[in-house]
């Protein structure tokens, strides 16, 4: 007898929904098996595997405490410790205040100089950080001038920024740009000419400005030696957004940490 084309889907579909069980079945068995072996249930070790790769995830995570209140700073610092976030940005006065507080819980401290618009000039940014860096900031963030870029001064950018990074060799210097003010071109340059001078993270944007797009990033990325990273800014504190710019940066600044944290975990499903 010969089958019919309709015969022949349906013995195909059939057939693959027979493998898709076999490899679910599989998967089960072994899943059960890494369980027995670590006296748990299933269940269990699926939690924990979630909660081991959100860690992960919200290690490249810092939070914006510059716009939190007074009154609620220190209880902010306790969240982040308690999510596990990877650091904090804050202005330089409370640099000391953040190091007193996270102790030896390993948070990176992260001290905004002359910010968010970076018009002050190299001096100044020189000195604001080598006060961070006296007063155990473990990173700056240096605003690059929207006009000096726009005027193509690359000449005073470079100088101005390589002054910050001669402070202290071990202190990480975050470069911030303000991409969505940008063209791709100017993006480009200046991250070209601020890679030469030892400047090897850079951030996209304040958040004062509004969000960073992909072709803001990837107009980053061009100009980026292989051992530079792309630092996103995230403004809504939403969770899917947060997660969409891993997909173009190494880590993201959020000024809601607490409610991304929520986010991620509810679609993770614990």
């Amino acid at each position: 007898m010969i089958e019919t084309e309709l015969e022949k889907e349906e013995k195909t579909e059939e057939e693959k929904t027979e493998t898709e069980a076999i490899v679910k079945t599989s998967e089960n068995s072994e899943m059960l098996k890494t369980a027995l072996v670590f006296g748990q249930s299933e269940d269990e070790l699926r939690r924990e595997f979630k909660e081991y790769k959100a860690l992960k995830l919200f290690r490249k995570i810092y939070c914006d405490l510059t716009r939190v209140k007074t009154e609620s700073f220190e209880d902010k610092l306790d969240e982040v410790v308690s999510l596990g976030f990877g650091g904090v940005i804050v202005f330089p006065t409370q640099v000391r205040k953040a190091k007193e507080k996270i102790g030896k819980a390993d948070v990176k401290v992260v001290a905004a100089v002359c910010y968010p618009f970076g018009e002050e000039g190299a001096n100044v940014k020189k000195t604001a950080t080598k006060k961070v860096s006296a007063w155990g900031a473990n990173g700056v963030l240096v605003p690059v001038g929207i006009n000096s870029i726009k005027a193509d001064n690359l000449d005073f950018i470079r100088r101005e920024i390589k002054r910050c990074v001669k402070v202290n060799k071990s202190l990480k210097i975050i470069a911030l740009l303000e991409c969505g003010e940008l063209t791709g071109e100017e993006i480009e340059r200046t991250v070209k000419t601020l890679c030469a001078v030892g400047v090897k993270s850079f951030c996209s944007g304040s958040g004062f400005f509004g969000g960073v797009d992909g072709i803001s990033l990837k107009s980053m990325r061009s100009g980026l030696k292989a051992d530079c990273e792309r630092v996103a800014t995230e403004k809504k504190g939403e969770g899917s957004d947060v997660i969409s710019l891993f997909s173009i940066a190494d880590k993201v600044i959020t000024a809601d940490g607490e409610r991304v944290a929520r986010e991620i975990r509810s679609r993770l499903g614990y």
